[in-house]
């Protein structure tokens, strides 16, 4: 008899369904554990794991299978299944996503980031994501000025080197009479300590996460358009889940997801410059209305040139206007 339960035991076993075995799913996380995308991902993932009943394990790998500009063929070629990426690293792959970079639009992460989850679900953006799925997606807080020295008005940076990230950022920059150069904000600190630029077109996002307030005192809190980023997954990796991984999944993604990242970019944004205000010897300043409405008359050939070179550019500005408008409406 005991011989029979033995033998029903390791069948029972046998026949239990693939939804009880635990996927354990790499995730490259390029950015240091304590900034605050990362915390995001962390909740996510706890989520996700209770969700699932065990059925699913994120294990985070951090600053080693992958880095900001390599991230994205790290998920896409199966080296990771999961990863943080920033849509303007991947050169020529985002420019319908790259709405988001347009200068006046967003005020804060929050509304972007469900506004532009809601123009993907829309379709606008479905060719750009056929590589590698989104999980969530986000727009960073807005990029303002941080420089070695002061900025009291746009004309200032003139012959400036300034970080940017984005097709858009660069002709803002050329605009104002001022080089941009493409960097992930890992390297903005030794390039400004070195004198390789001279300040950056960056969110306070991290900022003193990365040491900036050591090497740029000076900054201009305008709003000169958002980044976007998307937790991304690998399409087989997503193909292989059970369904109870997949549900999971889901159920913690998408809008859920876009709006917790917009909860601690914004988050972290008020953390920072409050850190920032603090210090000595910094100093956070505005332009004028008058100056602010003349860069917006400035960068009128931006949005223009953005549109007509942009497949379907036009109907993406426009959902995306109406879809943030919906969003402070709280539609």
């Amino acid at each position: 008899m005991k011989q029979l339960f033995a033998w029903a035991a390791v069948a029972a076993l046998a026949a239990a369904p693939a939804s009880a075995q635990t996927v354990t799913l790499k995730f490259a996380a390029w950015a240091p554990p304590n900034v605050n995308v990362n915390l995001a991902q962390k909740e996510w993932a706890a989520a996700v794991e209770k969700e699932s009943g065990g059925a699913v394990k994120i294990e985070f790998y951090w600053e080693t299978l992958a880095n900001a500009r390599t991230v994205y063929d790290a998920v896409r070629n199966g080296v990771a299944d999961l990863g943080w990426i920033l849509q303007p690293l991947v050169p020529g792959k985002f420019p319908r996503t790259a709405v988001v970079e347009l200068p006046f639009l967003v005020a804060n992460s929050a509304e972007g980031s469900a506004a532009l989850w809601r123009i993907y679900e829309k379709g606008l953006l479905a060719a750009e994501y056929n590589e590698v799925r989104p999980v969530g997606l986000t727009v960073l807080p807005p990029s303002v000025l941080h420089s070695k020295t002061p900025i009291p008005d746009p004309e200032a940076l003139s012959g400036k080197k300034l970080r940017i990230a984005g097709r858009v950022n660069a002709q803002m920059i050329a605009s104002l009479k001022a080089t941009g150069v493409q960097m992930p904000i890992t390297g903005v600190y030794e390039a400004v300590s070195k004198g390789v630029l001279d300040g950056s077109l960056s969110p306070w996002l991290g900022f003193t996460a990365f040491k900036h307030e050591e090497v740029m005192k000076f900054h201009v809190d305008v709003p000169l358009g958002g980044i976007g980023g998307m937790m991304g997954m690998n399409n087989k990796s997503w193909e292989s889940l059970s369904p109870a991984a997949k549900a999971a999944i889901q159920k913690h993604s998408g809008a859920a997801l876009s709006a917790s990242y917009g909860k601690f970019n914004d988050a972290d944004v008020a953390e920072n410059m409050a850190k920032v205000r603090a210090l000595p010897g910094q100093s956070i300043t505005k332009f004028t209305d008058a100056q602010i409405a003349a860069l917006g008359k400035q960068f009128e050939t931006i949005y223009a040139g953005w549109a007509k070179e942009t497949p379907g550019g036009d109907a993406i500005l426009k959902s995306f206007r109406e879809e943030l408008a919906a969003v402070r409406a709280k539609k």
